[in-house]
């Protein structure tokens, strides 16, 4: 019998590069069916794409709900100041507060702006709301793209698309935040780009890799970031092609290229640094660490102020408002990938898919050493490192790449299905407020979370509270308080323009509604009628409550609040922020004595609290305490030498005190930081106090320039050509400011008093007459 012989089968050679590892597959493995038979090359990005189209098709059904965020109107001004820059060599940006804020995404939506006619204010806010967010998804499907390059699995490359886009946080972000969720989503193209480059290794993808660097640096200066982690990279091949006799030289040729068009798309982004690009790209540097915010924020139930922020501050949190699946399985990727990295260094240092996981680590974890090291401000969340999050996406599907093997692969995806299903069911109910999710990490007991935690700190619901009472109340006119008009203000140019006409912003005891969305004031508000509120996870974001006007149910709502507010310190006694607020009651019921008391108990508690200094200098100043009142004052000018209307009232303090040369000092220099009509008609006053006529009506003339129709300054200018015997001129001012403010009774004085010198009687008694009424 012939003996039978066995073929042997020998296995294909596995191609390695010249380090000896695995080299990386071109084509992509479609675990999907879907396929375009005339398209191949585009089938692996089928299920990113239906996907995009999909979340396209959600942002133009629902872009149009999301309010205005605390900012934005800012970052408008920024464009629109480098536009006036480059277009109309206007100097304005070289001195403004805010030259320092990159242009590099607002400058587009100026461009959009103007490209399609916009003048209304609530067509170019959508305008610029939908262009975010579609910028925003474009940049996902560029995550998508990634991942399928890194893990050659479509299942991955969709839920990488989905942790990306339906972050609840981030996706309410994704509307209204022009600065910080495009920065992110240069994070996610310069990550593909850079995977793309050194794959590839041709000169014009590590031009495209730097000129998204670049572009990400003009968003926001911490894009610089990426450009030493890339470099990096770019060492590590240098040396090794010089060890293996390779091509050195086309390395260094190709970070050449990289830095080139790094700094070229920089500069052309960014047009503060045209005339002298290396001072102003370093005093940008320097404001990461000293941003210019002095505001109380609420962590744990305490008010902390900005810049005395615990260290623990992001990473509570970044551990509150991730669903609880991605934060633990990015705990994992983050300690997985450091022990991968030190059994396999090489897999990770050279040309290999790994070594994307460095930047990845790098780029989540540097920011937040930064951060911690520089004592950089941070507030609202975490949102000025929401960039670290496609980092942070990575990292868990680093995890689920490795887990969903085998028999555990139906475990793995079932239970990030659960977890998508989750957040989503959060999105949906809860829609258009995801900016204030929180996981079950903390409490959703009634309340908690607004008592412990700032929720609506943008205030972008205020939106829905204005249409609700533009449809309950059919009043011509609306007039609203709360505690920031600038909100209000916002909120209104969101309104079709019909409805803007009738929201007004009013003091408290002259409107007729008062709105919140709690942002310090995290207490409870005393019985007044609520007419309207917004709940998310059991709290209250927003409130609208009906303002009583019976002076004693006022006295009884104050006497209710400050019960609330002594309670809330009797439990957290070194929260200043109660104090000053329970001062700021008994300041409104017109109990200064009581009022003083708090207010001190609040600066003791923090020295550096302007808002009770001022309080308390302006109770000393009409108690005329003058002395003390200044002493607080030039307290304030020291903390903030630019603190609105400091100077002023410290002028006009000296002149209360008879302390004239003083007071023309500090109030010229509050006209010099803020020249308005108000300012200069106060300094007039002080002239006018040392007979000194001309020069007040000079600086009168000014105010009416600035402010025309304000009555004040006609009649100041009247009153000083009285003085003056100049009786013609001054009855012609007197009388333009009757015509404009019918109700103002110095210009009537001055006729009354002119008429009688004049010895016209007759005259004078009708101005008399007009007087007592």
């Amino acid at each position: 019998m012939a003996k039978q012989q066995t073929k042997k089968t020998v296995p294909n050679p596995v191609p390695q590069n010249k380090e000896g590892l695995p080299k990386q597959q071109d084509k992509t493995k479609v675990p999907f069916k879907l396929e375009i038979a005339s398209l191949p090359r585009l089938t692996p990005y089928i299920p990113g794409l239906l996907l995009f189209i999909a979340s396209v098709i959600i942002s133009l059904l629902v872009y149009k709900d999301y309010g205005l965020g605390y900012d934005e109107v800012i970052q408008r001004l920024v464009g629109i100041t480098n536009y006036e820059y480059i277009f109309h060599n206007d100097q304005t940006l070289k001195t403004i507060e805010f030259r320092d804020l990159g242009a590099g995404f607002e400058l587009p939506l100026v461009f959009i702006e103007k490209l399609f006619n916009l003048d209304d204010s609530r067509d170019i806010f959508m305008t610029r709301h939908l262009v975010t967010n579609l910028f925003f998804l474009f940049s996902v499907f560029c995550g998508y793209v990634l991942a399928l390059r890194l893990f050659k699995d479509q299942y991955i490359a969709c839920l990488c698309f989905i942790l990306l886009a339906f972050h609840p946080r981030i996706y309410a972000h994704s509307y209204f935040n022009t600065k910080d969720i495009p920065f992110l989503s240069m994070f996610i193209i310069v990550f593909l780009l850079c995977q793309v480059a050194f794959e590839k290794n041709k000169p014009v993808w590590y031009l495209l890799l730097g000129f998204g660097c670049g572009y990400a640096t003009s968003i926001r200066a911490m894009g610089i970031l990426l450009v030493p982690c890339i470099t990096l990279f770019f060492l590590i091949d240098f040396f090794r092609s010089r060890y293996l006799k390779g091509d050195s030289l086309k390395t260094a040729k190709n970070f050449a290229v990289f830095i080139v068009g790094f700094c070229g798309l920089l500069y052309l982004c960014w047009p503060i640094l045209w005339s002298n690009p290396i001072h102003y790209f370093i005093e940008e540097f320097k404001s990461l660490s000293h941003i210019n915010w002095d505001g109380e924020v609420l962590l744990a139930g305490k008010s902390i102020r900005s810049n005395m922020l615990p260290w623990y501050y992001v990473p509570v949190w970044f551990s509150i408002t991730m669903p609880e699946l991605w934060l633990l399985l990015g705990v994992a990727g983050f300690g997985w990938v450091i022990f991968s990295f030190a059994r396999r260094p090489l897999s990770f240092l050279l040309n290999t898919p790994d070594r994307n996981y460095l930047l990845y680590l790098a780029c989540f974890t540097i920011p937040v050493i930064a951060v911690l090291a520089l004592n950089s401000i941070n507030y609202d969340d975490w949102r000025h490192l929401y960039f670290i999050y496609p980092s942070f996406v990575m990292l868990v599907l680093y995890v689920v790449n490795k887990l969903a093997v085998g028999k555990k692969r139906l475990i793995v995806w079932g239970v990030c299905a659960l977890q998508i299903c989750l957040t989503a069911f959060f999105m949906i109910r809860y829609h258009p407020y995801q900016e204030v999710y929180f996981n079950n990490l903390i409490s959703h007991n009634k309340e908690y979370l607004r008592n412990n935690y700032d929720m609506d700190y943008w205030s972008c619901s205020f939106k829905q509270g204005l249409e609700y009472l533009l449809d309950a109340d059919k009043s011509k006119t609306i007039s609203i308080n709360c505690s920031d008009e600038m909100v209000l203000k916002n909120s209104i140019i969101l309104l079709p323009e019909e409805d803007r006409k009738r929201i007004q912003f009013n003091s408290y005891d002259k409107a007729d509604y008062f709105i919140t969305n709690y942002r310090n004031h995290p207490y409870d508000f005393p019985s007044y009628e609520t007419k309207f509120s917004i709940t998310v996870l059991n709290s209250t974001i927003l409130s609208i409550f009906k303002i009583e006007k019976d002076p004693a149910k006022q006295k009884k709502y104050a006497a209710e609040e400050i019960a609330i507010l002594n309670r809330f310190s009797a439990s957290n006694p070194d929260d200043y922020f109660a104090q000053f607020q329970i001062g700021l009651l008994y300041y409104n019921i017109g109990e200064t004595d009581s009022a003083e008391v708090h207010y001190k108990k609040a600066i003791t508690l923090n020295n550096a609290q302007i808002s009770a200094i001022n309080n308390l200098a302006y109770i000393y100043r009409v108690e005329k305490r003058y002395p003390e009142a200044i002493e607080l004052f030039k307290r304030i000018v020291a903390l903030d030498p630019n603190y609105q209307g400091a100077q002023m009232a410290l002028g006009k303090t000296y002149l209360a005190a008879g302390q004239y040369d003083s007071a023309e000092v500090h109030e010229q220099m509050g006209i010099d930081q803020n020249p308005n009509s108000d300012a200069i008609n106060d300094l007039a006053g002080l002239y006018f106090s040392r007979k000194e006529y001309r020069q007040a009506i000079a600086l009168c003339k000014n105010a009416i320039k600035l402010k025309p129709g304000d009555a004040h300054p006609y009649a100041n200018i009247g009153l000083c050509y009285s003085n003056l015997n100049m009786f013609d001129s001054a009855i012609v001012y007197s009388k333009m400011a009757i015509s404009i403010d019918p109700t103002l009774g110095l210009p009537y004085q001055s006729l009354v008093h002119i008429y009688t010198t004049m010895n016209k009687p007759d005259s004078a008694r009708i101005y008399q007459a007009v007087l007592k009424q």
